[in-house]
């Protein structure tokens, strides 16, 4: 068996983990934002329905009704909405956060062992190659370098 066999299943193997990772934290947040509107959705509902009918039921005709509309009464709705909104940010921002660390490690993860197979093949390399391959190593280096998020960078350091 090659060298780095094990390793490159290895590599499958938690890039298999990781997107099981990203889709469940993923399903998890549309839950939450899934249940954020349905909740939202039946609480404006029920409130609607309660000012309707107490409009209705303290004035004489539909016009009257109307007029007794005021914009005040639409400030808690507004006020709701807002909380809404703050609420729907919290949640998406949270869920990419975990998403943005999750795939921030598995980055770490596959290039150490990327460099690990890399250095094992390197081993193996016959000597008229070892060149070239320490030439393909330190452009694979590089790369990475570039690739890398800066948070990740100022932790290394």
């Amino acid at each position: 068996m090659i060298a780095g066999y094990e390793k490159v299943l290895d590599a499958q193997q938690s890039f298999f983990d990781f997107a099981q990772s990203v889709s469940t934290k993923a399903i998890e947040g549309s839950k939450r934002l899934a249940a954020l509107n349905f909740a939202a959705a039946e609480a404006a509902l029920a409130e609607n329905t309660e000012q309707v009918k107490s409009m209705l039921s303290e004035s004489k005709d539909p016009m009257e009704a109307m007029r007794s509309f005021t914009p005040a009464k639409a400030q808690p709705a507004t006020e709701k909405m807002n909380a809404y909104l703050k609420h729907a940010y919290e949640i998406s921002s949270q869920t990419g956060t975990e998403i943005g660390g999750l795939v921030q490690q598995q980055t770490q993860a596959g290039r150490q062992s990327f460099e690990q197979v890399l250095a094992s093949m390197g081993q193996n390399v016959p000597a008229g190659a070892k060149s070239y391959f320490e030439n393909m190593n330190n452009m694979f280096k590089a790369a990475a370098e570039q690739v890398i998020v800066p948070e990740a960078k100022a932790k290394r350091k």
